[in-house]
C-alpha cells in the first residue's frame, strides 16, 4: 500500500545506516506486499544485527525484547505496545478512517509514551534523528516506557469478561 511504502522507504536508509554502526538490533516487518521490493533494495546488506521479515507471527515475543518500536498507530498495535510498556515512534497511517490513527498517537505522545511523525513529514533523516536521540538516552526511554505501561490494560479481556458475567 502507499502508506507502507513510505515507511519502508525511510526504513531502508535507516537500516543501511544501522548496518554500518552495528550498535542496535533491528527487526523490520515490511508487510507481505512490500517484502520483495525492500529485500531487493537491501540485497547487498550483510548485517547480523538486522532481520527483515514480511510478517510477524509472534508479536508478544517481539514486544518482550523491544527497547523501542516504530509503529503505525492502530488501536490493537497500541494496546500491545502499552501492555508491555514499549516506548514508540508512531507514524499514523494517513488513510485510516477519520484520521483516527493520528488521534490514537496523540494520546500516547501527550502521556509521554511516544513521539509522532506524520506520514507527510516522514523522511529517513527525521526518523534517524528521532532514533538516535532516543537510543542514546536510556533515561528518556525508561521514562517513555513507564508512561507507556501506565496506559496499558494487559488484563482488559478479563475485565470485560468479568463485567459481562456480573450482568447475568
Amino acid at each position: 500500500s502507499r502508506g507502507a511504502r513510505s515507511i519502508n522507504n525511510a526504513m531502508i536508509d535507516v537500516l543501511k545506516s544501522a548496518a554500518q554502526k552495528n550498535s542496535a538490533q533491528f527487526l523490520h516487518v515490511t508487510g507481505k506486499g512490500e517484502f520483495d521490493s525492500v529485500m531487493e533494495k537491501l540485497s547487498d546488506l550483510d548485517a547480523p544485527n538486522i532481520k527483515i521479515v514480511p510478517y510477524l507471527y509472534n508479536m508478544p515475543r517481539a514486544m518482550a525484547i523491544a527497547d523501542l518500536a516504530i509503529f503505525r498507530a492502530g488501536a490493537t498495535g497500541l494496546a500491545e505496545l502499552t501492555a508491555r510498556g514499549v516506548p514508540a515512534i508512531l507514524i499514523p497511517y494517513p488513510y485510516a478512517a477519520e484520521n483516527h490513527q493520528e488521534f490514537n498517537a496523540k494520546s500516547l505522545v501527550e502521556a509521554g509514551a511516544a513521539r509522532m511523525i506524520l506520514n507527510k513529514d516522514l523522511t529517513a533523516e527525521l526518523l534517524q534523528k528521532n532514533l538516535d536521540e532516543l537510543l542514546t538516552s536510556p533515561e528518556k526511554l525508561k521514562s517513555m516506557a513507564a508512561a507507556s505501561l501506565s496506559l496499558g490494560r494487559p488484563h482488559a479481556a478479563d475485565e470485560i469478561a468479568d463485567s459481562i458475567l456480573s450482568l447475568t
